[in-house]
């Protein structure tokens, strides 16, 4: 399992051979962090790479086919990394990363509804290229904004609305593709003369599709008896697609095969028109059964328009919680909280909710559905609706569910192993009564959601595969699962494919017959068995190359922080599964340096990942201190994004703290890290009549040059100004109001940043709080530490912060304190709570704090306002979108008449130090321009 192997001679020359057939500015890396980030993807499995190259053409492809072939080594091709079977897991051979160049929009013919694109575009971004339109590709995946056309191919995904638009195969035209030796082939339809045709043609693409024939025609019969007849399907190889009527096509071999037949380098997609209207109805029951049970009414279900619904996806209890006590998700469950009925009390989540989306050519007709849907009082106890933006909370709850699954912390955590079995709809609640029971004889808890339209539910036992028999139990549980599947006639992989979970089992499933024609076709097509081997063909044991199993130790290592939450550090970090939400694009704020760089170790889950192998002793010793680290966290902000936006709530920003304190203790803190660790205490001396001049210094270039070379401070950027009068000062210079010595109502807590450079900020606060008749005090003297927390001087940031917590806890309990500066609200919040040893005072500050943007929403709402023809587009702070939402503020200004939008950007790219810094200037830029 280790993946920190010392690289051999062998390894260089491949990294050397690599580089000399891909030629000059070719990516490829060999490096230890590399190898390591590229070991895992979103499954249980861990398997080091020898190389990782990110092509940049399909030459770049050839090339290192070419290699890996007279080397006799291993080739994976990689999207997102998103798969949750361990497809793109493989031990000593090539990673292909198709995602960082080979990613653009190639052609799009409107008119033929067709598109052309590299395999490494992400779903979501070919969709809004191609919005304008009206055509999108319609699969849509739970990771859609992140997962790959590639992937999709490889894993013949479906998504939530497959019971309209079906999987991939059904969307996919013809496939350019590269054999294993880099001969380039076109698969597309045919009819039988040129099916007929194709088998008479020289070389090995007529030995192909001879091959295939063959087998095709000899199995025919076992064919028709062994595979399942479900939509969702994916196990092994699509021979039943050519058994029947023609038109024929390799496409539907190739869909599905995860990169075990050739590597696809284009794809011709067919597209859908967009829907004109959408809304949804989120149907709530007091029962798990009775959700299942109306699966199959809501498929059928009869609507005025005569329309079906387009998705029906179910989220059990515990998904349900999990979303509530999410940081960014909990907000959002206003919808799923309808009055239930009978037993259930007010507070009660649902046992089960489905959501049901419905869709139509207009609204007046999509709403006469929704209503009639809403009045069919013997579905559920409630149902209720969700149009517009709305719709998006819904379906974030929804896209999040396996993250959200992740971020319990028990040891005993839910794991992917047999969440792809998809029955008939009818017998879905047969079926999953038979899981349960056998989970229950097991004492084994599960948790399930997802696509009860289609009978696929992804559920999920709760294993800690650490632990030797509950290893065993994880096998026990699979075959039992695997003959309740076969026994309702159902497909044990659905939609996540075969990978190294489920290949196992498919010469149960299959028999070996069927097997045996799989072994054939993928010695057509790679008779070396150097293309993602041991998947579908030769697998593995379930249980080899575990990520975290039986011989998994982290190391109990000193830490600053406590983890409360988690329980530890071990545990905080080993609850990145993998999800790779972190890789989105195009929306959210996390993670902004990927979004910058595209590059996989600028990830939440890359950081995470090295800090994890770094903590079991696979870099090295355990240590929170190596260059590995230091290279992974490099262009990690400390946005805090993760903490929200990652379903699973890794709080990379607070590891990055842990890590240059470590660090700190291992080599000495530099001068340049004390610059900006401490600027809170120069900002102090600097303001006041001394400002003056100090700003003007500030402007000289000669010392502007000498900050540069001395601290790093990038003489591109502007530098904070001081203020000649600090906001004290400005305070209690004020016209005192009348009434000005009664008892404060409010508190307002004096940071740096409104005290010594812009007390501007501080005094609109305040013209604000009494104009809105409360009496304001002003918390001054005191500072939250945020320099010393993001730059890693924990221990000073521990003692200033404790002093800062009694201060705060000796106001009145009844006087909320108002804090400006978002990063001085999650300081105060988030944390020092758990920096400091006293936890109850921790809790107690916490629960007396409220940002402004909140404070001021809460206070204005349900006032009267006159309409304003005034325009305010809010952009939120990332410690702002992470601790308390990103609406606050367009909802107050909102209350007060004015128009406003939440700007849909990610971050400013400043992140305290990050942005002043020469090494990270370049990189805060474009983090900047992101969707602006």
């Amino acid at each position: 399992m280790a993946t920190g192997r010392a690289l051999t001679a062998a390894d260089d020359a491949l990294t050397r051979a690599l580089r000399e057939a891909l030629g000059a500015g070719a990516a490829v890396r060999s490096d230890r962090l590399s190898r390591a980030i590229y070991a895992t993807d979103a499954s249980i499995y861990q398997a080091a790479p020898l190389a990782v190259v990110e092509p940049r053409h399909a030459g770049d492809v050839a090339a290192t086919l070419e290699v890996a072939r007279a080397r006799g080594v291993p080739i994976v091709a990689r999207g997102a990394g998103t798969s949750l079977a361990g497809q793109c897991v493989g031990a000593s051979g090539i990673v292909l990363d198709y995602s960082r160049s080979m990613n653009h929009l190639l052609e799009v013919d409107v008119e033929a509804r067709r598109a052309r694109v590299q395999p490494g575009m992400v779903r979501d971004e070919l969709n809004a290229a191609l919005a304008s339109s009206g055509l999108h590709f319609a699969p849509e995946t739970a990771t859609s904004d992140r997962a790959t056309i590639g992937g999709m191919v490889g894993n013949n995904s479906a998504g939530t609305r497959s019971i309209r638009y079906g999987q991939t195969r059904d969307h996919v035209a013809a496939l350019e593709v590269l054999l294993d030796d880099g001969e380039r082939l076109r698969f597309e339809r045919l009819d039988r003369a040129g099916w007929a045709a194709k088998t008479r043609a020289a070389g090995r693409e007529g030995a192909i599709y001879r091959g295939v024939s063959a087998v095709i025609e000899r199995l025919r019969p076992e064919i028709a008896r062994r595979f399942p007849h479900v939509m969702r399907r994916v196990a092994g190889y699509r021979l039943d697609a050519l058994a029947g009527e023609p038109p024929w096509s390799l496409v539907d071999l190739v869909v599905g095969s995860e990169g075990t037949l050739c590597n696809v380098v284009e794809t011709e997609l067919a597209l859908e028109p967009l829907p004109a209207a959408r809304a949804l109805v989120v149907v709530c029951f007091d029962t798990l059964e009775a959700a299942l049970r109306a699966a199959p009414q809501l498929v059928d279900v009869a609507l005025p328009s005569g329309a079906q619904p387009t998705a029906i996806e179910l989220l059990d209890h515990v998904v349900l919680q999990m979303a509530r006590k999410n940081p960014g998700a909990g907000w959002r469950y206003r919808w799923y909280e309808a009055p239930p009925q009978g037993a259930l009390p007010q507070a009660t989540l649902p046992e089960a909710i489905l959501i049901v989306e419905l869709c139509a050519d207009d609204t007046r007709t999509l709403d006469a559905d929704v209503e009639a849907l809403r009045a069919r009082s013997d579905i559920g106890y409630a149902r209720v609706p969700a149009r517009g933006e709305d719709q998006n909370e819904v379906w974030d709850v929804r896209r999040s569910g396996l993250g959200l699954l992740a971020a319990i912390t028990a040891a005993r955590r839910p794991i992917a192993l047999i969440e792809d079995a998809a029955v008939p709809v009818q017998a879905l609640a047969e079926y999953i009564a038979g899981v349960q029971a056998l989970c229950r004889e097991l004492e084994v808890e599960i948790s399930l959601y997802a696509h009860a339209s289609v009978g696929l539910l992804h559920v999920r036992p709760l294993l800690d595969l650490r632990v030797a028999r509950d290893v065993e139990l994880a096998k026990r549980i699979s075959e039992g699962a695997l003959e309740l599947t076969m026994r309702h006639g159902g497909s044990f992989s659905g939609e996540h494919g075969d990978g190294r979970l489920r290949s196992p089992t498919l010469q149960r499933f299959y028999g070996e017959a069927i097997c045996d024609g799989f072994a054939e076709i993928k010695r057509l097509f790679d008779p070396r068995g150097l293309l993602n081997p041991g998947v579908i063909v030769e697998p593995k044991p379930i249980d080899a190359d575990l990520r975290s199993g039986p011989d998994y130790h982290a190391a109990a290592l000193p830490t600053r922080y406590h983890y409360r939450e988690a329980g530890g550090l071990a545990t905080a970090v080993e609850l990145c599964t993998g999800v790779g939400a972190c890789r989105k694009v195009g929306r959210g704020s996390m993670c902004p340096s990927f979004m910058a760089t595209r590059d996989e170790r600028d990830t939440t889950r890359a950081r995470a990942n090295a800090l994890r192998l770094a903590i079991s002793g696979q870099l090295g010793e355990p240590a929170l201190v190596g260059d590995e680290l230091d290279q992974a966290f490099e262009l990690c902000l400390g946005c805090k994004a993760c903490k929200a936006e990652c379903p699973s709530n890794v709080d990379v920003a607070r590891m990055k703290s842990e890590l240059l304190a470590a660090r700190y203790d291992a080599r000495g803190a530099g001068v340049a890290d004390r610059f900006y660790g401490y600027s809170a205490w120069a900002a102090a001396l600097s303001s006041g009549p001394q400002a003056a001049l100090i700003n003007g210094a500030m402007k000289l270039q000669p010392l502007r040059a000498l900050l540069e070379r001395v601290v790093g401070l990038d003489a591109r950027r502007s530098a904070p100004t001081f203020a000649e009068v600090p906001l004290a000062g400005r305070v209690r210079q004020r016209r005192a109001p009348s009434g000005a010595h009664a008892r404060p109502t409010v508190a307002l807590f004096c940071d740096t940043y409104s005290e010594h450079h812009e007390p501007r900020i501080g005094e609109a606060a305040l013209d604000v709080i009494e104009a809105l008749g409360r009496r304001a005090e002003l918390v001054a003297g005191s500072c939250c530490g945020r320099p010393l927390i993001s730059c890693g001087f924990l221990d000073d940031a521990r003692r200033l912060g404790r002093r800062t917590l009694e201060r705060i806890a000796r106001q009145p309990a009844d006087v909320p304190l108002i804090v400006l500066e978002p990063g001085c609200y999650s300081a105060l919040v988030d944390d020092l709570p758990d920096l400091v040893d006293d936890e109850a005072l921790g809790q107690a500050v916490r629960a007396r704090v409220v940002d402004f943007a909140s404070w001021l929403a809460r206070e204005v709402s349900g006032r009267s306002a006159r309409p304003s023809d005034r325009r305010f587009v809010v952009h939120p702070h990332c410690h702002e979108r992470a601790l308390a939402g990103s609406r606050a503020g367009a909802e107050a200004l909102a209350a007060l008449g004015a128009e406003t939008r939440v700007l849909d950007a990610g971050c400013c790219g400043m992140a305290g130090a990050f942005g002043y810094r020469r090494a990270t200037y370049d990189v805060s830029r474009v983090v900047a321009e992101d969707r602006l």
